[in-house]
């Protein structure tokens, strides 16, 4: 399902109002861009993508996160813009070890 996201109106923004959130699940790493306690830009690391993720460089994640923003949902704003990216990239790496510990528990531990 895809969600609709608001856009950021760029004329008076208030840069410390931007935040980046995640959380883990079994199908990767959930990002939520919130301004103002708004969601304006969602994204998905998914499980499939860790062990790349984690072969390439610092450069090429910015590129790869860059790709998937909508800049209008962000008023075209290249400072803005910029911000996400490195934000997105912050919580991802807080993130990532959380996730690929998840995942190897749900590949260890037996059902019952």
């Amino acid at each position: 399902m895809k969600r609709k996201a608001k856009q950021v109106k760029t004329d008076d923004v208030d840069l410390s109002q931007l935040l980046v959130t995640g959380n883990v699940d079994m199908s990767g790493i959930h990002l939520t861009t919130n301004y103002q306690g708004n969601p304006v830009h969602y994204m998905l690391l998914s499980t499939s993508e860790f062990t790349q993720w984690q072969t390439i460089n610092t450069q090429t994640k910015l590129a790869i996160i860059h790709s998937r923003i909508n800049p209008e949902n962000f008023g075209n704003n290249s400072e803005i813009i910029n911000l996400v990216v490195q934000a997105t990239l912050q919580t991802i790496n807080k993130l990532l070890p959380r996730a690929q510990r998840d995942r190897a528990l749900k590949f260890t531990l037996p059902k019952y």
